[in-house]
């Protein structure tokens, strides 16, 4: 007895019902090329049977013609019965073999049809149309390599009952001319045997070189696929690298709290401003702002309500001012705006007074009513000064100029302020 803890044989791989779906796959194209042939195949049997009953007629016994004419004709139109109900049947391995071995049966029948012209239309006494029987059936066999080459059993089957009974027929007579004819046609079926042979394997390699190609189709399709699902997902993936890239500068360069652009953001705006209004000559404004008493806000109330605080005032102010300026956080209660595309009159009323006005209303916050001023510091580029440290100095200085009057004000950049200091 094995113990129980015995390792169980390893499996081998079982391919066969891989090869047999293969081989099955192939069969049934060679016995397509059959079938298709068929049609063709009985219109010229037709056509040749009443060529050599139109010519032997008159030299052969009625009672052979017209019976051999009723084989030839049921014959014939079994096998094209044969193929209209091939086409209409699923087709599997077994299946196919049992197609196959009806059409073999078929193609002897005929044979063997033709065979019965070799003594039924074959006059001793008249040369010249024993020599039409034998070019007529001569042809038949060479016309039959062409739509048989897929299958050798199917031709061999279909000349043998054709050129032996006829071969033996000239053999049987004895006399020279005869046995000389007969070893003619027997040379002409080996003849036919060797070229049949070459053309059936010309079409096989054809056939494979089909398959393998259609493989290969399949595997450079399949790549195709592959590649094409790899780079959708990696344009995937770099559109999510993209949008977290997006939101990671976006985060960097937002404030929090308010989502106000924050003071790393407003320095590069600022500079861009400067450059742009060295290029195109138009002028800008700044506005640096501070709540007044802010810090009684968080001493009367706490931090969460004066966040919640500077909040309401963010959005206050961003209502106030354009898509196109630029509106940040800068410190804790400290804001700055860059306006632009103003002239100084427009710079020190409209944006500031906007802003001023916006604080106006009581922010309510948890039922409490509270009440902000600003104080706004403007200043002028390039009017005053010509780089973004000396802008922002001189709205500062302005800034506090402001609040020296009491707050809730805005005041501009004069050069005075700094005489003033």
């Amino acid at each position: 007895m094995q113990p129980e803890n015995a390792a169980e044989p390893v499996r081998k791989t079982d391919r066969t019902p891989f090869i047999d779906k293969m081989a099955g796959a192939r069969f049934a194209e060679r016995l397509q090329i059959l079938f298709s042939a068929q049609v063709t195949s009985t219109i010229s049997t037709l056509v040749v049977m009443a060529v050599i009953v139109f010519l032997q007629y008159d030299n052969t016994e009625e009672g052979f013609i017209w019976p051999w004419l009723f084989y030839m004709v049921i014959i014939s139109l079994l096998r094209v019965v044969l193929v209209s109900l091939f086409d209409k049947q699923q087709a599997d391995l077994s299946y196919l073999r049992k197609w196959h071995h009806l059409y073999v049966l078929g193609t002897f029948l005929q044979g063997a049809g033709w065979g019965a012209a070799a003594f039924g239309f074959l006059p001793l006494d008249l040369p010249s149309h024993q020599l039409i029987t034998i070019f007529l059936l001569g042809g038949v066999c060479a016309a039959a390599m062409t739509s048989m080459a897929a299958d050798p059993a199917s031709y061999f089957s279909f000349i043998c009952p054709i050129l032996l009974p006829l071969s033996f027929r000239f053999a049987i007579l004895g006399d020279v001319e005869q046995i000389t004819l007969a070893m003619i046609v027997a040379c002409y079926f080996l003849f036919l045997l060797i070229a049949f042979r070459r053309s059936h394997a010309q079409l096989m390699a054809s056939l494979q070189l089909r398959h393998e190609n259609a493989d290969l189709l399949q595997e450079v399709m399949a790549e195709k696929e592959e590649i094409k699902a790899l780079n959708q997902e990696l344009q995937h993936e770099i559109q999510i690298r993209r949008a977290a890239e997006r939101r990671a500068q976006s985060l960097a360069m937002t404030d929090q709290l308010t989502g106000l652009a924050n003071r790393q953001h407003f320095e590069i705006r600022l500079n861009e401003a400067i450059e742009l209004s060295k290029r195109t000559g138009q002028a800008f404004g700044l506005l640096v702002i501070d709540l007044d008493r802010f810090g009684q806000v968080n001493d009367l109330f706490d931090h969460t309500t004066g966040d919640k605080v500077l909040r309401e005032i963010a959005s206050r102010m961003r209502e106030k001012c354009r898509t196109i300026d630029t509106v940040a956080r800068t410190g804790g209660d400290e804001f700055a705006v860059i306006v632009t595309t103003l002239d100084r009159q427009g710079l020190e009323h409209t944006p500031a007074d906007r802003i001023l006005d916006a604080l106006q209303k009581p922010i309510t916050i948890d039922e409490h009513q509270i009440t902000i001023s600003l104080s706004i510091g403007a200043a002028f580029y390039p009017a005053q000064k010509n780089n973004s440290t000396a802008l922002m100095v001189a709205a500062e200085t302005a800034l506090a100029d402001a609040k020296s009057r009491g707050g809730g004000t805005c005041a501009a950049f004069e050069e005075k302020n700094t005489r003033q200091e």
